[in-house]
C-alpha cells in the first residue's frame, strides 16, 4: 500500500492542500454541478419565451460537452451544469436575433439579452484542389466576447455543434445570427477529407478554408486478450506551434475497435481520455502522420494498475473543495514520447478516487471547483506497483 499522510501546496492561489492515499474503486467522477437561474430578454426588455440557453459541461481533459435547456414563456430558465474554474459563460440562441453572451458565477442569477444587429458567418469550402466541397458541415466550436471573458462552447465531444450549417452545391455557406464584435472559431468536417478550423472576428469579412486528404488511425483495446468497450480515444494534432485540438474522437465498441478520423498531417497525439472503472489508461504515443495516411494496428493492452484515493480540502479550514480535478501523469516511456495520464474530480465530499497504470508518476491538482482560482500546479512524485490498493 502506497500512503502519503503529508500536507503538500499544489500551488493554486486558493491553498489547496490535498491528502493523498491508496484505496478502492476507481470512477473519473462526475463534474462539480452547479443550477443556474436566470432570464432572457429580447432587445425590447420583453421575455424572449423559447430561447435556447447553451453552457458548458465537461472539461478539456475529459471531453467537452455542453448542457442545454429552453426558456419558458417568460423567459426564465433554469439549467444544470458543471464547472471546474467556478466562473464560466452562457449563451442564448432565438432565430432572428444575434447570440447573446454572459459570464455566469455560481449562485447568482442571469441576464442575457439579445441586441439589435446580426452579423453572419460566410464563406466557402474548397478541397486542397480548388474544388468546391458540397454537404460538408460548418460548426461553431467557441465564441466569445472581450478578449475571452465572456466565453463559451458550443460543442459537444468536438462533433456534435450546437450551431451549424452544411455547404451548398458551389462549396458556400452562411451562418447568420451572430453578434458584431464577437470572435468565433469554427471547424468545418466533410466525408474523406480532413477537418478545417479557424476563426475571425465577425463582420471583418468571408472565411475560405481548405481541407486536405483525410488520415486515419484504427486499432482495439483489450484486457487479457479481451475486448474492452466504452474506451474514449482522443487524437490531437500539431502543425508547427499549433495543435488542431479535438479532430479524432472515437469510443471503443463491443469488439474493443476504434477508429480515428478526419486528421490532418502533423504530429498526432494519441490519449486514452477515458477508461472504464475496472482499467488503468494504457501509455499512448505521438505519432507522424501525412496527409491521406491510413495507420492500422494501433492496439493498446489495459492493466487494472493501482488504486488511489484522496481528498483535497481548503487550507486552514478543512472544508472539503468538490470539483477539483486531480492529474496523474505516468513516468513510463516519457523518454520514449510516450504519453499516460488518468484524470478524475473530487465529489461534493472533496475525495477522489483514481485508478493509474504501475511505475513512476505525479499526482497534481489541474483545475479547481467554484471559489478558487487555479495558480501555478505542484506535483507529488508516487511510485506504485501493479495490484497496489
Amino acid at each position: 500500500m502506497i500512503r502519503s499522510r503529508r500536507t503538500r501546496t499544489v500551488g493554486w492561489s486558493a491553498s489547496l492542500f490535498p491528502l493523498l492515499a491508496a484505496l478502492l474503486l476507481v470512477v473519473v467522477a462526475p463534474a462539480y454541478a452547479v443550477t443556474l437561474t436566470g432570464k432572457v430578454l429580447l432587445p425590447d426588455g420583453k421575455p424572449a419565451g423559447g430561447a435556447r440557453v447553451i453552457t458548458n459541461s465537461g472539461n478539456w481533459m475529459t471531453g467537452m460537452e455542453v448542457t442545454e435547456t429552453t426558456a419558458d414563456a417568460a423567459g426564465k430558465f433554469t439549467l444544470t451544469a458543471s464547472s471546474w474554474q467556478g466562473q464560466e459563460a452562457v449563451a442564448a440562441i432565438l432565430p432572428g436575433h444575434p447570440l447573446a453572451l454572459a459570464a455566469w458565477t455560481a449562485g447568482k442569477e442571469i441576464t442575457l439579452r439579445f441586441g439589435e444587429k446580426a452579423v453572419a458567418l460566410t464563406g466557402i469550402v474548397v478541397d486542397q484542389k480548388g474544388k468546391a466541397v458540397a454537404g460538408a458541415c460548418v460548426g461553431l466550436t467557441n465564441i466569445w466576447l472581450e478578449e475571452r471573458q465572456t466565453a463559451v462552447g458550443l460543442v459537444s465531444n468536438y462533433t456534435d455543434y450546437r450551431v451549424k450549417t452544411t455547404t451548398g452545391t458551389d462549396g458556400r455557406f452562411r451562418l447568420g445570427d451572430l453578434p458584431p464584435g464577437a470572435t468565433v472559431q469554427y471547424a468545418v468536417l466533410a466525408p474523406g477529407l480532413a477537418q478545417g478550423t479557424g476563426s475571425t472576428v465577425m463582420g471583418t469579412g468571408e472565411v475560405r478554408v481548405v481541407l486536405g486528404p483525410e488520415a486515419t488511425i484504427t486499432g482495439k483495446v483489450t484486457h487479457e486478450g479481451q475486448p474492452v468497450a466504452g474506451v474514449r480515444m482522443g487524437c490531437w494534432v500539431r502543425q508547427g506551434n499549433r495543435v488542431m485540438g479535438g479532430q479524432g474522437w472515437a469510443v471503443t465498441g463491443a469488439d474493443g475497435t476504434y477508429r480515428l478520423e478526419h486528421l490532418p498531417a502533423g504530429q498526432a497525439m494519441l490519449e486514452m481520455v477515458h477508461v472504464p472503472d475496472a482499467y488503468a489508461a494504457a501509455l499512448t504515443p505521438t505519432l507522424t502522420l501525412a496527409a491521406g495516411q491510413h495507420v492500422t494496428g494501433k492496439d493498446f493492452a489495459l492493466t487494472a494498475g493501482a488504486l488511489l484515493t484522496g481528498k483535497v480540502t481548503e487550507a486552514g479550514k478543512g472544508a472539503p473543495v468538490a470539483g477539483a480535478m486531480v492529474c496523474y501523469y505516468s513516468m513510463q516511456g516519457r523518454m520514449g514520447g510516450m504519453r499516460g495520464q488518468s484524470v478524475a474530480e473530487t465529489d461534493a465530499a472533496g475525495v477522489y478516487h483514481l485508478r493509474v497504470m504501475a511505475g513512476k508518476g505525479n499526482l497534481g491538482v489541474r483545475g479547481v471547483g467554484p471559489g478558487y482560482n487555479p495558480g501555478t500546479p505542484e506535483s507529488l512524485p508516487l511510485t506504485v506497483a501493479e495490484g497496489d490498493k
